[in-house]
């Protein structure tokens, strides 16, 4: 029976199969002939929502590999705000219905120079080469996640030679009034990340994705910041009286990130004077 009444609700429930799922719970119906009307509707959204599952699976279109990757892989990155907003812009350049077999060399070539144009939100300079490679890589991603579920590609895109030329890593100490001068020039939403960065030593990936669930404050005598690092080894930073200081007055700005900017504009969704997560191609 799909409808039953439960003695312990007021309400009829409805309990049912389809294709080897099970769907069930209140119709808040206290009739039955409601409660039919309820379960005939509950029904048919359970058809819709299998027909869903199984295009995730078999599907390649854009829309339904991008969906299954994001459930079985995305969601679970360290940094997967990232990945939604990386799958978000592949979607809009090459549509949902693209199908991934299809994708080759030449359009893997429009999309570096599309990306290219993109400008940062906070300072509206042109995004990095490094943030122009990574959506590529993501889409490669794609590919490889595609290739593990038994896809062939007769024609997949030769992904090296659309990589953009990265400037190398440049590191040096400041030196002398050069601190002072620098923090002179820095916004104040961006001061904390700075003046932490000044305090710990992190690297900028490590900096910038901090999240509060990383700050212990009452870990050992102190406190303490566990963060994974290069390699995936554990980092570890005392929480000093100076780090305190400059991470305290965070508190509140955002439920999950530890740096936030302020929007200057409203921008890709940003509005004007709004908190958002700084991010790694921002910094």
């Amino acid at each position: 029976m799909s409808v039953y009444k439960d003695p312990r609700s007021p309400f009829w429930q409805f309990d049912f199969q389809l294709a080897g799922h099970r769907f069930h719970g209140s119709t808040k119906a206290t009739t039955k002939r409601e409660a039919e009307t309820v379960e005939r509707s509950e029904r048919e959204k359970a058809r819709q929502l299998v027909a869903q599952v199984k295009a995730a699976r078999t599907s390649l279109r854009l829309q339904d590999v991008a969906t299954r990757y994001w459930t079985e892989v995305g969601q679970h990155h360290r940094d997967s705000q990232r990945t939604w907003h990386q799958l978000g812009l592949l979607l809009k350049f090459f549509g949902p219905d693209k199908l991934i077999t299809d994708i080759i060399d030449g359009d893997v070539a429009r999309l570096v120079p599309w990306r290219r144009g993109h400008r940062r939100p906070h300072d509206d300079a042109l995004i990095s080469p490094f943030t122009v490679n990574d959506l590529t890589e993501q889409l490669k991603k794609l590919f490889t996640k595609t290739k593990a579920w038994g896809v062939r590609f007769d024609h997949e895109p030769r992904w090296r030679q659309h990589w953009l030329q990265e400037p190398p890593e440049r590191v040096r100490e400041l030196v002398g009034d050069e601190g002072e001068r620098l923090e002179a020039e820095t916004r104040d939403d961006y001061l904390p990340l700075f003046r932490f960065a000044q305090a710990t030593g992190l690297r900028l990936k490590e900096l910038c994705l901090l999240k509060w669930n990383e700050v212990d404050w009452d870990a050992g005598d102190t406190g303490q910041i566990r963060k994974e690092g290069k390699g995936g080894r554990l980092v570890t930073r005392p929480i000093t009286s100076e780090i305190r200081a400059i991470l305290w007055p965070l508190r509140g700005h955002h439920p999950e990130h530890v740096f936030t900017f302020v929007a200057q504009r409203d921008y890709g969704g940003r509005k004007k004077g709004e908190r958002y997560p700084v991010s790694l191609s921002m910094a």
